[in-house]
């Protein structure tokens, strides 16, 4: 171990070279172990990410934290895997020695069946948190997960996987006016907490003034666009990042005329990056999908730099005929327009069941930009070709292989040992 007061190199630069080990625990020990002045670098990045999943994960931990309170500072994100009511009273101690935890992840929990000191422990604990994620969680309802919300008023950032209610609000459910959440910038939500009414219960109805990324992929059903345009027009002042879906199942014939109808994506006058997925190109009734969107964006597209347009088809593509149903030539004279003078690339994802054999790709991908010949000299087409992956989600009540997979991983998960990062240091 060296025991030169002086660093042999630049602090920056150790700290850079530390940074990119941040993933190799077994690295980082070595280096907190060479140098005194290596060593707060090393640290942050072992212990920023405490995992506690079994009993003795957690009793390590707070041994861990009993012997070396100098190490808690470093804690600034607790994952929290499937835990027991008995948990209760060390989780509540945990809060009062981590002192700069702002973010918790939250794995298989159920907020409905627990006890009085766990709801104490996330409603009235770790209230300075900026981000939430919560993988294969319940609560008992949409109000129940709005107080949750609230009682976080520094959220910055809302992550649901899997994210389920025991009771599903309906229509006829009064809407009771909420606090705002001031701080909130993000909001990723898979097809659970999109399903209508629940954006319309949940978010509409909040107060959103700094919200500048919502993703709303992927989604499993969405009866119509409704409620998402509702939300779109709460939060499009502030609105930079947009990712969401088009095509949803048994919506595909009738989402051009709700888009139209109700102005969807029109008035979203900040928006930079805006990612479209599951487009249907195969089908020529939903070909006008994407003219009719960038007609709705035109007007406030002045900021707009990036556009991903993800188009699954769900046929044998043998040659770029199969696609001369689209509307190429108005597309690409769409970006004429100087209001689409920043974007600096528009890519397009063609995810197809088979694609042209391993000769053509080129001429199928020649011929695509071909089409596109505005877009082709301003330099900012991009065309990826994926034959073989469709994402496309089954509708309500089909499983799909991916479904039995998550219930797999979690069978295996739940009775593995879980490794706690942390060195004996």
């Amino acid at each position: 171990m060296s025991l030169d007061p002086r660093p042999a190199l630049p602090q920056e630069l150790v700290d850079n070279v530390i940074d990119h080990l941040h993933n190799d625990v077994l690295t980082l020990r070595a280096c907190a172990l060479t140098s005194r002045h290596w060593l707060p670098t090393a640290r942050y990045h072992i212990f920023h990410l405490i995992s506690i999943w079994t009993d003795m994960d957690l009793t390590r931990f707070l041994h861990l934290l009993h012997h070396a309170p100098h190490i808690a500072p470093y804690i600034h994100i607790l994952s929290l895997g499937e835990f027991p009511d008995t948990w209760a009273q060390d989780l509540l101690l945990l809060q009062q020695l981590l002192p700069n935890v702002n973010e918790l992840i939250v794995n298989n929990f159920d907020f409905f069946d627990i006890c009085d000191e766990m709801l104490d422990f996330f409603y009235n604990h770790f209230a300075g948190i900026k981000s939430l994620q919560l993988f294969g969680c319940f609560v008992e309802n949409a109000k129940d997960f709005v107080d949750l919300l609230y009682a976080k008023p520094n959220l910055e950032s809302i992550l649901l996987q899997s994210f389920h209610f025991h009771e599903y609000p309906d229509s006829s459910t009064p809407v009771e006016s909420r606090r705002a959440l001031p701080q909130l910038k993000s909001i990723s939500a898979d097809f659970s907490f999109t399903i209508d009414p629940i954006i319309e219960k949940i978010l509409i109805h909040g107060s959103f003034p700094c919200l500048h990324t919502l993703d709303l992929e992927p989604v499993m059903v969405l009866n119509d666009f409704k409620s998402v345009t509702a939300l779109l027009k709460e939060v499009a002042p502030t609105l930079v990042n947009l990712s969401i879906p088009l095509r949803i199942e048994t919506i595909q014939d009738t989402a051009f005329e709700q888009i139209q109808r109700l102005n969807t994506f029109s008035n979203i006058p900040h928006l930079r990056s805006l990612h479209l997925h599951r487009l249907e190109l195969d089908k020529e009734s939903t070909s006008g999908l994407l003219p009719l969107i960038l007609s709705q964006l035109q007007p406030s597209s002045l900021n707009l730099q990036e556009i991903l347009v993800e188009c699954t088809c769900n046929i044998d593509v043998e040659t770029f005929a199969d696609f001369h149903h689209v509307q190429w030539t108005q597309i690409d004279q769409m970006f004429f327009d100087p209001h689409f003078g920043s974007v600096k690339i528009l890519t397009f994802q063609m995810r197809t069941r088979s694609g042209p054999h391993a000769s053509e790709v080129d001429a199928f991908l020649g011929d695509f930009r071909a089409q596109l010949p505005y877009l082709e000299n301003r330099g900012v087409l991009n065309v990826v070709l994926v034959p073989g992956v469709i994402r496309r989600l089954q509708p309500e009540g089909v499983y799909t292989w991916y479904d039995y997979y998550c219930v797999i991983i979690w069978i295996l998960t739940s009775f593995a040992p879980r490794r706690i990062f942390y060195p004996p240091i």
